[in-house]
């Protein structure tokens, strides 16, 4: 794997509201309103491939484990170059480890590791001023992966939608008090969420829990 960067004093904050369609086109109307908002990247679609071992990644984030972390790989637009990511938490805040790499067998090994869960998505991104990012999540598909990274089966999740806000930890109490103003009609949809842990439950728990 082709190193990308890595940076563990780049900590960071995410605040997720998981919303219908209704309200999703609401809040997006809201921060469009704000002066120099503006767009950071295309729209594109996003690809995750979640690796665990023995759903112990899994597990943790379910107990509560303060200090955790995940591994995918991820592709955008169908991309064939992957990125291997590494996002670690740190009590509230988190950072990313990321890594070029076109094998992704050899991840696998290396990292001891098999494929569970695919999710994909359609992701717009936008930059609020100079304080914070803001991503738009929509077309959230869901598919479980054998352990080589064959997927058997996939499901879509209709009128849903993840809007997040992201920043820097130095500026954390500063921003939650602006992104609770801008998003005050809408604090009840704040919520931790994973998009992996969400895709697990809907797919393996029948028998996972037993």
């Amino acid at each position: 794997m082709k190193k990308k960067n890595s940076n563990p004093l780049n900590l960071r904050y995410e605040l997720k509201f998981i919303s219908n369609t209704k309200n999703f086109n609401q809040i997006k109307n809201i921060i469009f309103s704000f002066q120099n908002v503006y767009k950071l990247y295309p729209t594109r679609t996003v690809n995750s491939f979640y690796l665990d071992n023995e759903l112990n990644d899994y597990f943790n984030h379910t107990v509560g484990v303060n200090n955790r972390m995940k591994h995918r790989l991820r592709t955008y637009n169908d991309n064939n170059m992957f990125i291997y990511e590494k996002k670690i938490k740190k009590n509230i805040f988190n950072f990313k480890e990321k890594e070029k790499c076109s094998d992704i067998n050899t991840v696998r090994k290396q990292l001891n590791r098999n494929f569970t869960l695919k999710t994909s998505y359609q992701r717009e991104y936008y930059q609020f001023k100079d304080n914070f990012r803001i991503t738009f999540d929509s077309k959230i598909e869901f598919g479980k992966l054998s352990s080589s990274g064959n997927l058997l089966k996939k499901f879509v999740k209709n009128n849903f939608h993840i809007i997040e806000f992201k920043g820097e930890e130095k500026n954390y109490t500063n921003d939650q008090y602006l992104i609770s103003q801008i998003m005050k009609d809408f604090m009840s949809l704040n919520g931790k969420f994973s998009k992996y842990i969400y895709g697990i439950d809907s797919i393996y728990n029948s028998n996972l829990l037993k």
